[in-house]
């Protein structure tokens, strides 16, 4: 068997410049994939998936979405969480369901609903934090973020919550699990 010339073999970087010539992108749009591919891999290591204690929440931008919610926990429920266009890691809305609603059904009217706001772990104040604020005149309720548990793309799986009281957080923690649709 006759092997090849290593200098007749192309490298990867070789192979990938040839490739784009012949598409015939301009110099510009090929500088600005790799800038993105760059930005990428930063973002992707930023939101390692796994365990996250209270002083590793970076983001919470991959909140959006529904949980079993065990805020009193003998009556565990389904919340919902929207983000606002353009504020994906700070505020947007959301609904509380009783744990035998399925939220995707838009005629199921939700127990509360209001907006959210979210901050990620904060030196200033040393947690990352949750306040729901509902519609109704009820009180905004706070709670801070024990842990979390993310997927690679930063999803939020499992969020370990203490209620906030007046002299900090309320132990025991209590968990919001994602669910699917239709929650128990």
């Amino acid at each position: 068997m006759e092997r090849e010339d290593p200098k007749d073999v192309m490298d990867d970087q070789q192979l990938t410049q040839q490739m784009v010539l012949s598409c015939g992108f301009e110099p510009e749009a090929v500088h600005r994939l790799k800038e993105l591919k760059v930005e990428e891999a930063k973002a992707r290591e930023s939101r390692a998936a796994g365990w996250h204690n209270s002083d590793d929440i970076q983001s919470l931008a991959g909140l959006d979405g529904n949980y079993l919610w065990s805020e009193n926990p003998f009556n565990v429920n389904i919340i919902c969480f929207t983000f606002f266009e353009g504020k994906s890691e700070q505020e947007g809305t959301y609904r509380l369901y009783s744990n035998a609603a399925d939220p995707s059904d838009m005629d199921t009217p939700p127990l509360e609903r209001g907006t959210f706001t979210c901050i990620p772990n904060n030196p200033a104040i040393g947690w990352a934090m949750i306040t729901l604020k509902p519609d109704r005149n009820h009180n905004p309720r706070g709670f801070t973020v024990a842990g979390m548990m993310t997927d690679a793309t930063g999803e939020i799986d499992i969020l370990l919550l203490n209620k906030l009281g007046q002299h900090g957080p309320i132990m025991p923690s209590f968990s919001a699990i994602r669910c699917q649709g239709q929650g128990l």
